[in-house]
């Protein structure tokens, strides 16, 4: 059997009970080589074409001709941002076994399988009803939300336990001042010592709420400099309950003022799946003695986390797969497989790492890494995207605004520049040209503000007239004509600098 045969079983294997589950059309495609490794049997149906006929074939045998600048796009995309189960989605048409061209939406996501870095296209034929196009959309998205779903199952029932004992402490205060009203006159002092543990009560079951409301909520793609002690504390909180029942001690030594950059919604997903992972494994275990203990080490290079549990030894022939997505040595409808794949994605694309270090009679130990913050002296500067199909003038453009203090990233066209933005979360504002080609400024425009309505647009073209009659312009906050002295690029620059100061004001009003 040839390697490349080896590699199709094992991604096959793992892979075809859920992919055939989900309804979708998907292919796998490799992303060094770009060859089909799997297309499960919805794509055979919609293209014509048994799977044997497709695998090892370059993904550029399904789509027509038009698709060749649009998939370079994306495999350079991801060969630059590779983040697993996160969605690009596109327009092409597929050419089926007959000739007939069909319009359909790809989905373009980074997913490993078998320690392969793969892309997982699924499609959705243009010529269904738009309801059942969004049905579908859901039945995808929810693959990435199935294993938040998984840890709110578990710990809802450990929150309401939770919510039992400040309730019973508001109950009984209550009750308690009452009584004691009702007999005599109570000082000032007597009253605050019966109030206050109402109200830290009180406290205790809003941090609660909180901190199931963030995990519940889909991620913001917002990245912040946080205290991570205080966001382990914080997922700590939810898991409380549960490692009190099953007597699992949970230590955490974590310096004070360590900070890392991330998405806090995510970094505490993270935090939740590998302690409730940890407690699982203890769980299934008759072990006398349930331990997690949680180092965390800063350095000038990265902050590496390290979490230990005493929990039965992962099994070495299973070690090298546990992090692939799918892949679950749980029982039937105790698993989904998903968890350490979603918090190896999530730290992945907090550029980041996640391994299991060791597992053997001594415990199980996995090891985090978040890049260490440097100071290169960009950390304030507002992040912009010149979008220009001419190279001379986004660079141009781009010098001009790196004098002024903006850090810049550049794309040639509409359709490049939208996945630019959808892989920077913190671009700020977009400076774009009207006229180019694959995806013009117009489109652009529009599917930019539909999916990030914050964000500030500025057009400079020599077209503005075409602008000024067409539906985007009310989405423009800024235009500036081809050519533009410097005089009138500055006054461009303090328009949208008092815009950016003013959202800043009211988000934090």
């Amino acid at each position: 059997m040839s390697t490349q045969d080896v590699k199709h079983e094992e991604i096959t294997k793992e892979v075809r009970p859920w992919l055939h589950r989900l309804g979708l059309p998907v292919v796998l495609v490799e992303l060094k080589t770009l060859e089909i490794i799997y297309a499960n049997y919805q794509f055979e149906e919609l293209m014509g074409v048994a799977e044997e006929n497709l695998v090892q074939q370059s993904w550029s045998v399904l789509f027509d001709g038009k698709a060749k600048e649009t998939l370079n796009s994306i495999s350079d995309l991801y060969n630059l941002e590779f983040e697993v189960f996160t969605p690009v989605e596109h327009d092409l048409s597929i050419v089926r076994k007959s000739g007939r061209s069909v319009p359909v939406i790809c989905s373009f996501s980074g997913i490993v399988v078998a320690g392969h870095e793969l892309l997982m296209v699924t499609f959705f034929d243009h010529t269904k009803g738009v309801k059942e196009k969004q049905k579908l959309a859901e039945d995808l998205k929810s693959v990435y939300h199935m294993a938040k779903l998984a840890d709110l199952g578990k710990i809802a029932a450990s929150v309401a336990h939770e919510m039992n004992n400040p309730l019973m402490v508001i109950q009984g205060q209550a009750e308690l001042l009452e009584l004691k009203a009702s007999k005599n006159a109570l000082s000032e002092e007597e009253v605050r010592r019966l109030v206050d543990p109402i109200y830290r009560s009180v406290e205790r079951m809003s941090q609660i709420v909180t901190q199931m409301k963030n995990i519940a909520r889909a991620p913001d793609g917002k990245m912040d400099k946080m205290d991570l002690a205080r966001v382990m504390n914080e997922g700590l909180l939810l898991v409380q309950h549960r490692s009190n029942f099953l007597g699992v001690e949970i230590k955490v030594e974590c310096p004070a003022g360590v900070m890392v950059k991330g998405n806090r919604t995510q970094i505490e997903q993270v935090v939740v799946n590998m302690i409730n992972n940890a407690m699982d494994a203890m769980e299934e275990a008759s072990y006398e003695v349930r331990k997690i203990t949680i180092t965390v080490t800063p350095s000038s290079d990265y902050t590496l986390v390290e979490i230990w549990n005493t929990g039965p030894a992962i099994p070495k022939e299973v070690q090298d797969s546990i992090l692939n997505p799918f892949f679950t040595t749980k029982a039937v409808g105790k698993g989904t497989g998903l968890g350490l794949s979603v918090c190896s994605g999530i730290l992945r694309a907090h550029k980041g790492s996640l391994k299991l270090k060791y597992s053997n009679d001594k415990g199980t130990c996995f090891e985090m890494k978040f890049p260490a913050i440097k100071d290169d002296g960009s950390k304030d500067k507002v992040k912009a995207l010149v979008v220009d199909d001419e190279q001379l003038v986004r660079r141009v453009i781009k010098e001009r605004l790196e004098e002024e203090g903006f850090q810049v990233i550049t794309a040639k066209n509409g359709q490049e520049g939208l996945e630019k933005v959808i892989s920077h979360p913190d671009v700020a504002i977009v400076f774009t040209d009207l006229k180019m080609p694959v995806m013009d400024g117009m489109e652009f425009i529009r599917q930019v503000r539909g999916a990030f309505p914050e964000l500030l647009v500025v057009v400079i073209s020599g077209f503005l007239d075409s602008l000024d009659t067409s539906e985007a312009s009310v989405s423009v906050d800024e235009k500036l004509d081809k050519p533009f002295t410097s005089r009138q690029f500055r006054e461009v620059l303090s328009s949208v600098q008092k815009k950016m100061d003013g959202r800043r004001k009211i988000l934090a009003a």
